[in-house]
């Protein structure tokens, strides 16, 4: 026989079940089991207008490469890549691989994890979907860029996100990629 407890616990577990499902809908990149992207992006912008003058202090025609000591481990690294209109990606890197960059690496059809940035108030702040530290999923990360020349900052204090870049060049052909959100 069913007691209202037991009921009661099942409706909640349902509840909770049905609710955690309301999150951010997602999709695979092509070729992985691992790396998702938002269905729907603009749910996770807050830009209404991209600020041009951000072209003068971030080059969209190379590669920001990791520069502190690989602050994920010791074989992967951080590279980013921003694109025209307030788009970037973030791409994991493993220093392992021989054939280091592909066709494929800063395809974003791939590979990375999505964002945007803009200047707002007198400072670049962006929004990406990432691994957070709350949810210990996919999700919204915000936070700041700061340039200083060559080197680029990505900061979010509050998923303990810190990411030391500095410009790097490479060839054009590998980075040649419209984002699709």
């Amino acid at each position: 026989m069913i007691t209202k407890a037991i009921k009661r616990n099942i409706l909640v577990f349902l509840l909770s079940l049905m609710l955690s499902s309301c999150g951010i809908r997602t999709f695979y990149l092509k070729d992985s089991d691992v790396l998702k992207a938002p269905l729907n992006p603009t749910k996770y912008v807050e830009i209404n207008e991209f600020n041009e003058s951000l072209y003068t202090l971030i080059d969209t025609e190379t590669i920001y490469k990791e520069d502190n000591n690989k602050a994920l481990n010791d074989e992967y690294y951080w590279v980013l890549k921003f694109y025209p209109n307030g788009r970037f990606n973030l791409f994991i890197i493993n220093d392992n691989n021989t054939k280091l960059y592909t066709e494929k690496t800063f395809d974003p059809k791939y590979h990375g994890y999505r964002g945007y940035y803009n200047l707002k108030d007198g400072i670049i702040k962006f929004n990406a979907f990432l691994i957070t530290k709350e949810l210990r999923g996919m999700g919204k990360v915000s936070g700041t860029i700061k340039i200083e020349g060559d080197v680029l900052i990505i900061y979010a204090p509050k998923d303990n996100l810190y990411i030391t870049t500095i410009k790097s060049s490479i060839d054009k052909k590998l980075i040649n990629f419209v984002p699709s959100w």
